[in-house]
Formats: structure tokens, C-alpha cells, sequence
């Protein structure tokens, strides 16, 4: 068994919350080039198709210290990511397809609907991981950068 003793904790926390929270402007604007390359390279990697993938990706920042990039087309029915089926591919043969949402989201009646998703269901989709790729590319880019990066962080803390 062992044992770990840790000292100093609470300053070490106060320490590196204060250097989060003085993220130079300099910084946020790295974090948003950064972000932006990632948004035009997952468009290249996004299958063109329609185009639907490669033009709707969004970054937000849900704090000052992330940037999330993200496809944010949708299949007809709402809340349903369209992006997460060409991804991971399409299940296995004889998986059915919602019926309704292929009626919505061409426009057509149910019988031709029932007979799109009845192709739809001979098939496989193979996987076409175009966010891993860019997932990949992205963390190539920081470990490329990251001694450059690292060497410009200063950090204060200490008593007083």
C-alpha cells in the first residue's frame, strides 16, 4: 500500500486559478485562431455531399480557457445530430430508419418514405470519421507549438 502526503495543495490551487483567470489577451486570441483553423479544417475533412456538415460547425467558448468545435447540422427530427451517423457509420443491415423524419425531410408521402428507408436498410454506411481526423490533426498542431507556447507562461503566486 502506499501512501502520498501532499502539502501545500491549497496554494498551489489558488496559484493556478489565478493564472487562469489573467489569461492575456494575447492568449484568448490564440485560443480563437486556433479554434478557427480547427472549424475550416473539420469543413475540409466533412464529407461534401450537400454540404451540410462542412458548413454548419460551430465554435463556442464556455469559458475563457475553451473553445469547442463542433458539426451542428441536424436531421429533421430535432435535437437529432446529423453529424454523429456519418461518424460512427450506419448500423448494421436491416436497422430502420425513422419513416416519418425521411417523410419530413424530403417532402414525400409516407409509402415513399417506407420505400426510402427500406433501401436505406440493405445498406451499411461505412464510417467516415472526419472529426476524429480533425481531432488528430488538432493535437498534432499543439504538440508542435507546445514548446513554444510553454516557454512564454509565467506564473506568481506565493504569500503577499
Amino acid at each position: 500500500m502506499a501512501n502520498f502526503i501532499i502539502t501545500g495543495l491549497n496554494e498551489w490551487v489558488n496559484a493556478m486559478t489565478s493564472m487562469a483567470r489573467s489569461v492575456s489577451p494575447e492568449g484568448r486570441i490564440m485560443l480563437d485562431r486556433a479554434a478557427a483553423e480547427a472549424k475550416g479544417r473539420m469543413s475540409e475533412e466533412a464529407p461534401k455531399g450537400k454540404g451540410r456538415l462542412a458548413s454548419n460547425i460551430t465554435i463556442t467558448s464556455p469559458s475563457e480557457l475553451v473553445r469547442v468545435i463542433e458539426p451542428t447540422a441536424r436531421n429533421i427530427r430535432p435535437g437529432n445530430k446529423y453529424a454523429h451517423p456519418i461518424e460512427m457509420g450506419w448500423g448494421t443491415v436491416g436497422a430502420f430508419p425513422n419513416v416519418f423524419s425521411i417523410s419530413q425531410y424530403y417532402g414525400v408521402d409516407m409509402k415513399l418514405a417506407f420505400a426510402i428507408a427500406a433501401g436505406i436498410a440493405r445498406k451499411t454506411y461505412r464510417p467516415n470519421p472526419f472529426v476524429k481526423r480533425t481531432y488528430d490533426w488538432a493535437q498534432n498542431q499543439i504538440m508542435k507549438h507546445a514548446g513554444s507556447f510553454m516557454r512564454g507562461i509565467t506564473a506568481h503566486y506565493g504569500k503577499g
